[in-house]
């Protein structure tokens, strides 16, 4: 018996032409006409979508639509390449399969002066149509990247204030999708790139957008690699953050930004963990601030956090996790994130190690986690003797308890008093640095301590409360912020040390004298009656 089976597959519009004219032009002056014809497919309608390259992100400036022609100004193009600019087409069909096409202009640059007049000009011009949106958007922030002048920050700042607002109205307006989504980040992360022009305000701003992207893929299955440019608009917020705290001394509103956007990275690790299976490769990410590993295991767990090529040559560990394996073979998402320990300005001095945020997501054979935290570099652990003496008089028929705080330590012990005269001196404790597993989040359902430590890492073991979340979660249960610092402990107490009273007088003699008596007289009668009752 021979069988068969016929398997369509769908095809990608055959290709036409993309034509732009004039061929040359001045940035944000000359206006470029674009038109696709001859395009073909039996999936009908066909759509179009006109955009421009920059740095290797594919800005839109016309979005998907049955529109074969637009119209745009455009940015400069780069020196270096004669100042051509690249432009894209993509045609779809109606099942979602596209063609791209590309052609070149050259367009070159204005003043500084000229530019912001004319940004500041299409910006206030601006209404609510969603695609003159997106070209100011696009080519604006693109030619304010590519402005090299110092000169006037303070207006280039006001305009990406203006820039993220419009981008913010924008995410409103618009609908997520696979093509709303890309191009909302492909401008904020264009608005964010250079961090000496971000504001308070925007930094702020940029990260609720960044929050609704995340949502806005969470709820459309987009692939995390779409939108992988949140991780910089993260990281020039977390540098614009670390430039203020070293500016001013309340670090309060700075802590809490911090803190999100650390939230906003593990909400993508949340995104790439779920779009992951067992055994696949795991997902890295290396920025100045931080660094991001995502993975999917059903074995046990060990991972570690990624390393430079320069890293790896020099011999630098990086920190890692193990985690037992899991339950009935069902899958463990683990995501870390370690954060330089320069974002966190002077608290971060006391630090030993990068702070680590770690996220599992399953259910395990148990609950402890092994965390080993390499240090920032050698630490030779101290040990402190004190010179902190307490003395203390107790006098005749006294008790009491006196309840005595070394200074140094925090060490407490008592002198007590039973009712004769004595003189007491006690010193305290000497003190030994060692390294302490720091939680940062006050997350009660973890708990971890010291396992062993060298001078180059610290090993801690973490009791973590895990559970299966939903993606569009992310709350304390299985997420542990952990730090390694120094803390001096205080050694074993010697204890007190008494002295006998000093006799100065013939009346403390006598005294002494009458006790003595007493108490022989007591023990002499008592001990004569004992005798005579035997005898009897």
């Amino acid at each position: 018996i021979v069988s068969s089976i016929t398997v369509s597959t769908n095809g990608s519009p055959l290709p036409g032409l993309f034509t732009i004219s004039p061929s040359y032009g001045d940035e944000l002056t000359t206006l470029f006409m674009f038109s696709g014809v001859q395009w073909s497919d039996q999936d009908l309608p066909l759509t179009y979508m006109f955009g421009f390259n920059s740095a290797g992100e594919n800005m839109i400036i016309q979005g998907r639509s049955e529109l074969s022609f637009g119209e745009s100004v455009l940015p400069s193009g780069q020196e270096s390449v004669s100042f051509k600019v690249t432009c894209s087409l993509l045609v779809y069909d109606s099942l979602g399969s596209s063609t791209l096409s590309t052609a070149s202009v050259i367009v070159t640059r204005i003043s500084t002066a000229v530019l912001e007049s004319k940004i500041k000009l299409q910006l206030s011009s601006l209404s609510n149509n969603n695609d003159a949106t997106k070209k100011v958007l696009s080519t604006a922030s693109i030619a304010l990247n590519q402005e090299n002048s110092s000169s006037d920050v303070v207006t280039k700042i006001s305009i990406r204030d203006s820039l993220i607002n419009h981008l913010s109205s924008l995410t409103q307006n618009e609908d997520p999708s696979i093509d709303t989504i890309s191009t909302w980040a492909s401008n904020l992360g264009a608005i964010t790139k250079k961090t000496d022009e971000i504001s308070p305000y925007l930094a702020k701003s940029a990260q609720n957008i960044a929050e609704t992207i995340l949502d806005g893929v969470i709820s459309t299955s987009i692939s995390y690699d779409t939108i992988s440019n949140i991780l910089k608009v993260c990281d020039a917020s977390i540098i614009n953050n670390h430039r203020r705290r070293l500016e001013t001394t309340s670090m309060d509103n700075i802590d809490e930004s911090i803190t999100k956007t650390i939230n906003l990275v593990s909400k993508y690790g949340n995104i790439v963990s779920s779009q992951l299976y067992p055994g696949e490769e795991s997902v890295t990410n290396i920025l100045e601030s931080f660094r991001l590993t995502t993975s999917v295991f059903s074995d046990n767990v060990f991972t570690t956090t990624p390393l430079t090529e320069n890293e790896i040559i020099s011999g630098i560990t990086g920190s890692s996790v193990s985690i037992p394996g899991a339950i009935d073979g069902s899958a463990i998402k683990v995501s870390v994130i370690m954060s330089n320990v320069n974002i966190y300005g002077e608290i971060g001095n006391v630090f030993n190690s990068n702070s680590m945020r770690l996220q599992i997501d399953g259910e395990v054979l148990g609950s402890e986690v092994l965390i080993v935290l390499q240090n920032n570099g050698e630490i030779s652990f101290k040990s402190i003797n004190s010179s902190v003496i307490f003395s203390h008089t107790c006098d005749k028929g006294e008790i009491s308890t006196t309840e005595v705080t070394c200074p140094d330590s925090g060490f407490k012990f008592d002198f007590i008093c039973q009712g004769w005269i004595d003189n007491m001196n006690a010193t305290c404790p000497s003190q030994t640095e060692r390294p302490v597993c720091h939680l940062l989040n006050n997350n009660y359902t973890s708990s971890c301590h010291v396992v062993s430590y060298t001078n180059t890492n610290t090993t801690c073991s973490c009791r973590v409360n895990m559970v299966r979340r939903r993606l569009d979660t992310l709350d304390d249960v299985g997420v542990t912020d952990l730090v390694a610092m120094s803390s001096f402990v205080a050694n074993s107490f010697a204890g007190t040390i008494s002295s006998p009273p000093i006799f100065t007088s013939w009346d403390d003699i006598k005294k002494v004298m009458i006790v003595f008596l007493m108490y022989v007289i007591f023990w002499g009668g008592g001990l004569g009656l004992i005798s005579l009752c035997i005898m009897k």
